[in-house]
């Protein structure tokens, strides 16, 4: 009688093994940038949802315009522990701040800023700019 065989040999399995481990190597630092920029694109969305409301108060009354987050606007988030504005005339710096906790580790504590100079009517958005700490590989392109 002719016995039939019953399994993988042991190369075929390492084989495999190594296969799924090349993989993971590849996909598990892909998939972590991508849920970085996710998790990033939070203090984007928020900040210009305010750019907008800046952009009615300068236009309704410019002589009048003041360096403050809007009232009842989303400053938090979560992954964005707070927005905060300062003025430093004629710029007016709306700072977003990462959490430290539930975020990954390259954006702890990390900040965004958009800047509205108040001299020319125009949003700075560049991190060369404002000096933001947020990685540039998370930045969108439109703040570039």
């Amino acid at each position: 009688m002719e016995q039939t065989q019953q399994g993988y040999t042991l190369m075929e399995l390492m084989i495999v093994m190594a296969i799924i481990g090349i993989l993971g190597a590849i996909a598990i630092p892909v998939y972590q940038q991508h849920i970085a920029k996710s998790q990033a694109s939070e203090a984007f969305d928020l900040l210009g949802g305010l750019k907008s409301t800046i952009v009615v108060a300068v236009a309704q009354d410019p002589s009048n315009f003041s360096c403050a987050v809007p009232p009842g606007s989303a400053t938090s988030g979560k992954y964005v522990a707070s927005i905060v504005a300062n003025w430093v005339p004629p710029n007016c710096d709306l700072k977003a701040t990462f959490s430290n906790t539930g975020v990954v580790a390259s954006l702890r504590g990390t900040t965004v800023i958009l800047r509205f100079d108040s001299s020319t009517g125009f949003f700075v958005t560049s991190k060369a700019a404002t000096s933001f700490t947020l990685p540039a590989k998370y930045i969108p392109a439109a703040w570039k």
